[in-house]
């Protein structure tokens, strides 16, 4: 009987916690659309270009800067408006209204992150290691950071994290004439292959 009973309670817990990763996958399908997902990598793509191309003098750092807050708020001012439509359709907040212990498991792993790259930030800081230096330890850490949170089954988060994981590797040890570029693209591609899996998992449910 204790057996059955333990059996029972693990049934249980996975069942919640396959109710929990899909919710996120709800959330996060809702969030980034497959087009959505696309501008974001050619956003980060068309970044890390102007990047190396402004490090080499072909464009003006200017150009770069106006690009990267331009795209930005694009960018910002779609997902209002994505924001905006889910809730005039559903009458209600944005999401579905999760329970607070689901909520804290969806939102206790970004706050680890957070807190990591705020610790990250005050170390570079404090050691006065030159950014260039510390650029590849950040790039691994908020790579390994994605594709840790992903491993749910999170598979926008998962590629996003695994892209970044493969720039990061061509950044530091592959001595690219344009490294921001490969990591750009890596990410970008990741995001969008992920945001797809996403897709077709929930159209699929």
């Amino acid at each position: 009987m204790a057996t059955e009973n333990g059996t029972g309670k693990v049934e249980q817990d996975l069942a919640y916690v396959r109710a929990v990763v899909d919710r996120q996958r709800q959330l996060i399908c809702e969030a980034v659309p497959i087009w959505f997902a696309a501008l974001v990598g050619l956003y980060l793509a068309g970044s890390s270009v102007l990047r190396d191309l402004a490090d080499r003098g072909a464009v003006s750092p200017d150009a770069r800067e106006w690009f990267g807050n331009i795209g930005l708020g694009v960018l910002l001012v779609l997902l209002f408006g994505l924001v905006r439509r889910k809730r005039r359709r559903d009458g209600r907040g944005y999401g579905p209204r999760l329970p607070s212990r689901e909520k804290w498991h969806i939102i206790l792993p970004w706050l680890a992150f957070i807190a990591a790259v705020l610790l990250f930030a005050a170390l570079g800081s404090a050691s006065g290691l030159d950014k260039a230096v510390l650029r590849p330890f950040f790039f691994a850490m908020t790579a390994l950071a994605f594709t840790i949170i992903g491993l749910s089954s999170i598979y926008t988060v998962l590629g996003f994290g695994l892209g970044m994981a493969v720039g990061t590797i061509a950044f530091a040890f592959l001595n690219l004439a344009f490294p921001f570029s490969a990591f750009g693209i890596c990410a970008g591609l990741g995001l969008v292959i992920g945001a797809y899996a996403d897709q077709r998992r929930v159209r699929g449910a």
